[in-house]
Parts: C-alpha cells; sequence; structure tokens
C-alpha cells in the first residue's frame, strides 16, 4: 500500500502513471506533429463534376482526380509552418504538384 501524504510535490501513485505520461508525450508531441507535416492536395468537386453521379464513396471523392475540378491544397510544410486550405488555381495535378514542391 502506498500512503500519499498531502504536500509531497510530485508524488506518484504508482510507476504506470510515469509510463502513460510518458508515452502520451511522446504520442501527443512525436506521432501526431508529424503526421500533420505534410502538405494535401484534393479536389473541391463543382456540382456539375461527374463525380457526384459516379458510384465513388464520399470518403474517396476528395482524391479522385479525373476530372477538371480545381485543386486545393492545405496541412504543414516540413518546417512546421501552416498553409491554411486554399485554393492552386490548378487543375492539372502536376502543376499543382509543383505548387506543393514550392512551399516545402
Amino acid at each position: 500500500m502506498v500512503r500519499i501524504h498531502a504536500g509531497e510535490p510530485g508524488c506518484k501513485i504508482n510507476d504506470l502513471q510515469s509510463g502513460f505520461d510518458a508515452s502520451y508525450e511522446y504520442s501527443y508531441t512525436e506521432g501526431v506533429s508529424q503526421a500533420l507535416k505534410i502538405l494535401v492536395l484534393y479536389k473541391r468537386h463543382l456540382q456539375s463534376c461527374p463525380i457526384h453521379k459516379s458510384r465513388v464513396p464520399r470518403s474517396k471523392r476528395r482524391f479522385w482526380m479525373d476530372c477538371d475540378c480545381p485543386i486545393w491544397i492545405h496541412g504543414r510544410t516540413p518546417t512546421g509552418d501552416i498553409v491554411p486550405r486554399q485554393s492552386t488555381q490548378f487543375s492539372d495535378l502536376k502543376r499543382a504538384e509543383a505548387l506543393r514542391a514550392s512551399l516545402r
């Protein structure tokens, strides 16, 4: 049995807390921030786009590039700078990828 005395700074109930704190700190700072350091290209399809009449699942439609709809970009650069959601002003994937490469 562990006795906890009031006023002891930083007392821990057991070692599980320190293990949890360490793993949470790692997953929050390293895992999440590393996953977000990318720039994502995706389409915002117009109402007239044929994707709306297709059987492509809604969750996959953003990344369907076989149309003339505008390509958008958002995310973080490798240095951590935030790129807010904005249009690339292109519908051609090669030109949008060139823009993404210039932002890195």
